[in-house]
């Protein structure tokens, strides 16, 4: 993410802080891809990865966005973000790692349910993440601003230049979409 892009203007900076739409999503399809390219790189499951370079965008683009000064901070400050971001998710993982090594060290729980939990667990973040797939990438990003960043629709909607009860139709109708596909009622 060294060289900056065609889009490093400061018109696209403008826009940037402005919320506009069009340099938003100009912006997404040159610097994403990059954002996405350094969190697979440093982090080994491919949908962690991409789950963790939506969320630094997201970052991005709510909170450090209005402060840039300069068009060619961009770039630098989307790769320093997402370096950050992945390297503070690798020490979670290994923390959750460790915790879980301390509880089948003391025997608390038999390593065999402990494995029973673990192997169902991954089999719905699977078929969670196979049914989040399935949604467009704005409606994923709805969702995750919604639960994962416990945004309010007003704020998604701010994000998006789009109302509140927009947000709440797009979010009501892909939890339903994401029960049918998880074979939960609607």
């Amino acid at each position: 993410m060294d060289a900056p892009g065609t889009l490093m203007t400061e018109e696209a900076l403008l826009g940037l802080r402005r919320g506009d739409g069009r340099t938003l999503r100009d912006l997404h399809a040159e610097l994403f891809p990059r954002v996405r390219a350094v969190c697979r790189q440093l982090l080994k499951a491919p949908a962690v990865a991409d789950e963790t370079a939506h969320d630094v965008w997201t970052d991005f683009v709510v909170d450090r966005a209005p402060g840039l000064k300069h068009p060619g901070a961009i770039a630098a400050y989307l790769h320093m973000m997402a370096v950050r971001r992945c390297c503070d998710q690798r020490r979670l993982q290994m923390r959750l790692d460790e915790r879980d090594l301390a509880g089948e060290a003391d025997g608390s729980e038999s390593v065999e349910a402990h494995l029973a939990a673990s192997s169902e667990q991954r089999e719905l973040e699977a078929r969670l993440a196979g049914c989040m797939e399935r949604l467009t990438g704005r409606t994923r990003e709805v969702l995750r601003m919604r639960f994962h960043r416990s945004m309010t629709q007003e704020a998604i909607g701010e994000v998006f230049g789009a109302s509140k009860q927009y947000v709440g139709k797009v979010l009501k109708k892909s939890l339903e979409a994401l029960r049918r596909c998880m074979g939960g009622k609607p």
